[in-house]
Formats: structure tokens, sequence, C-alpha cells
């Protein structure tokens, strides 16, 4: 199943796996139309220096595969109700508090043939709990095919000033909230962590699945 809106949608190349330049990811994303397909005519490694690529109209997303095209250091932020699928690619090595690869709000994820590794959810202020390492749902997902492996999710250390408890590490491979699929996916070593307490406090649980 692939999300589109328009009878004839276009299908739109990236050609640099540079973070914003003429032909980047991000820029492709941002001269997309809602309905429109996104492919690559480059093999390597997408480094994200800077913000996450915001998905905010229905896109698709197409890789030549998990070992050919690979997108590290950002994931994708997709808001707004729209339609969004992802094909066939690796996020790895991605830091947020919630949904380092992929964090949906409220929105229609589809993600298929997708390598999710070592992807980190952190608590960013006090006391504040990370959730979903790779994947933060909070709207209607379908994942299948996909592989997490070694995605983490950590609460923040409570503060000492007050001896507050640590935050909590919520789904440390994916947390969801809201309607979600999964099918004919491996899960290998994900773990979530507490955070420190404070003064007189001791670390929620941790664990590695």
């Amino acid at each position: 199943q692939v999300f589109t809106t328009r009878d004839h949608a276009d299908t739109n190349t990236v050609h640099s796996l540079a973070d914003s330049d003429a032909g980047s990811l991000r820029q492709v994303i941002a001269n997309s139309a809602a309905g429109d397909s996104i492919v690559f005519g480059v093999a390597g490694t997408i480094t994200l220096a800077g913000s996450e690529l915001v998905v905010d109209k229905d896109l698709t997303i197409m890789g030549p595969g998990v070992s050919s095209l690979a997108i590290s250091g950002g994931g994708f932020q997709v808001s707004g109700g729209v339609h969004f699928t992802l094909l066939n690619l690796t996020i790895a090595n991605c830091s947020s508090e919630s949904g380092a690869a992929i964090y949906n709000d409220r929105s229609c994820l589809l993600v298929r043939n997708c390598l999710f590794a070592h992807n980190t959810a952190n608590g960013g202020t006090a006391s504040t709990n990370g959730c979903g390492g790779a994947v933060f749902n909070s709207g209607t997902a379908t994942i299948a095919s996909s592989s997490f492996v070694a995605n983490s999710a950590g609460g923040a250390a409570g503060s000492d000033g007050t001896g507050g408890p640590g935050g909590t590490g919520c789904g440390g491979a994916v947390y969801n909230l809201g309607n979600l699929e999964l099918r004919d996916s491996t899960f290998l070593s994900n773990s979530v962590r507490g955070g420190l307490g404070g003064r007189g406090y001791s670390a929620p649980s941790s664990g590695t699945f």
C-alpha cells in the first residue's frame, strides 16, 4: 500500500548526499507537492547535521535498499494529518527526545523493508522521559518487514536541587500512543534505561529485548 492524493503525482529524484544543498533529500522534500514520490539517484549515507526532515504533506519515499542508502544524524518529523510512506532504506545513529528516526504526530505512516539501528531517544530537561528510540507513533502506523537493532530510550536524570526522580525510558524501539500494526519485523538488542534520580531516589528499571 502506497498513499497518494493526486491522479498525476510526480516522481522526484535525490541526486546529492548533502544535508541541504540542491538535489539533497531535504530540498527535494521541500520542493515536492502533496502526493509525490521521491527516489534516489545516489547511494551511500546522508548525514543530517541540522534539524529533522519535516514531512507535512502526503509523500512516498522509496529507497534503493537498506544496504544501499542510509540516513544518519536526524530522522523524519511527520505531522499535519498527512500520509507518509517510507520504503527500502536504513535510518541509523539519530538522536532526539522522542522518535529519533520517525516521530509520527497524528498522521498515517507506512514503513516497509527498512532498518532502524542505533537510534536513541533521551529525555531532555530534568526528569523527563525518552520515548521511542526509533519510532514514536501517536497516529496510525503500519510497520512491515523491517528490522530494529540496538535502538534505545532513556530518561533524563532527576534534579539534584529538588531530589527529583529520574525520567523513564519508554519503548527502546517503538513507542505507541495511537494505532499500530507490526508485521513480519525483527527486534534485536533494543533497550530502555531509567534516568538517575536526584539525591534520595533510585533509577527506574532498565531492560533489554
